[in-house]
């Protein structure tokens, strides 16, 4: 008689996969925000230059102010005509015409008003809505005359919309659904190559907003030295609060950044040797190694000016070999990054 088979257990996913505990002095920023599950927070340093956030910030100014204005001036002229028509209503004499509208005067004078109403309704129940959320104490206008501009770091806090956090219950991120919306909805707007040069303004669409109060929150808590800038260095972090266990979770969407950057310089230094190596010159590559050791090991430190000094060895080094050094360092992606090539004095 075969042996029933006995099936494995499918391996699960963590409960709180890629999120983890924070363990980074936060809290007060923390303490200001909403602890439910349903909202996700994207944090992360701006430094664009102040040129740029200020260009990207006149294009919202200029539409509400043109917003404003065209609803002042319907105003202007709305007044005096309901004033009328709720005189007339309730019976009072108005010198407006001449006599009771007969035939069709009358049906195109009920689609006038009905046009005026519907053009009215839309303006003040829809167009309004706008230039509210706009000037309104918290608003994007507060937000900017509060911390002004400038080329320094800017702290941007997102956060999704309802449309998007309505789904969110519980431990959503543990499970498929809170995978898939990890995968279409935040990994995107968390990529470096997305973020690269776009200022926080730039970064609201159909699923984020900008927390303008939790913007101008942190820059109170750094400036009473509550916070530091470096508690949000090393790229964006996306939280999100576990209502099970009472605390926020945190995940750093770039990884560690110390880890990226020696990774980044193994890479351009294998390219490094391999390039020269194509060139028939490995040895180059070695007695370049053992230069910089030599001047990376003189007291001092390596400073930028010993950096400028080795830089210029290198190229007469590479010269006397008939190599461009320019070029080599060009088809590496430059020489920032590369092991050795760090300022540390």
């Amino acid at each position: 008689m075969p042996k029933p088979k006995t099936r494995r257990p499918r391996p699960q996913a963590p409960s709180h996969a890629p999120f983890v505990p924070i363990s980074f002095p936060l809290t007060p920023f923390l303490t200001t925000l909403p602890r439910t599950p349903s909202i996700i927070y994207i944090v992360h340093i701006d430094r664009t230059p102040w040129t740029l956030k200020r260009r990207l910030f006149f294009v919202p100014l200029a539409l509400n102010v043109f917003l404003v204005s065209c609803l002042l001036y319907r105003l202007y002229f709305a007044v005096p005509t309901y004033l009328h028509l709720l005189a007339t209503t309730l019976g009072y004499e108005t010198d407006g015409g001449s006599g009771a509208p007969k035939g069709n005067e009358k049906l195109w004078l009920g689609l006038r008003r009905a046009g005026m109403f519907a053009l009215d309704w839309f303006m003040w129940k829809v167009v309004s809505g706008w230039p509210m959320e706009f000037w309104k104490p918290g608003g994007a206008f507060a937000w900017r005359w509060r911390i002004g501009f400038s080329d320094g770091a800017e702290i941007v806090v997102r956060r999704c919309r309802p449309a998007l956090s309505r789904n969110l219950r519980g431990r959503w991120w543990a499970d498929a659904e809170g995978e898939r919306i990890i995968e279409k909805k935040v990994r995107p707007v968390v990529d470096k190559g997305w973020m690269k040069e776009k200022s926080g303004i730039a970064m609201v669409d159909r699923s984020w907003e900008l927390d303008y109060e939790g913007m101008v929150t942190t820059h109170r808590l750094l400036e009473e030295g509550a916070l530091r800038e470096g508690d949000f260095s090393g790229g964006p972090l996306v939280l999100v609060f576990d209502d099970v266990e009472k605390e926020w979770m945190v995940w750093k969407a770039w990884g560690d950044e110390r880890e990226e950057r020696e990774e980044e310089g193994s890479r351009k230094l294998r390219m490094f040797k391999d390039n020269l190596t194509a060139l028939g010159k490995e040895n180059l590559f070695f007695r370049w190694v053992e230069m910089m050791q030599l001047e990376t090991s003189s007291p001092g430190g390596f400073t930028s000016e010993k950096r400028e000094q080795a830089v210029r060895k290198g190229t007469e080094l590479f010269q006397q070999q008939g190599v461009d050094w320019d070029e080599v360092m060009d088809s590496i992606g430059g020489i920032e990054g590369l092991p050795g090539m760090e300022v540390t004095a």
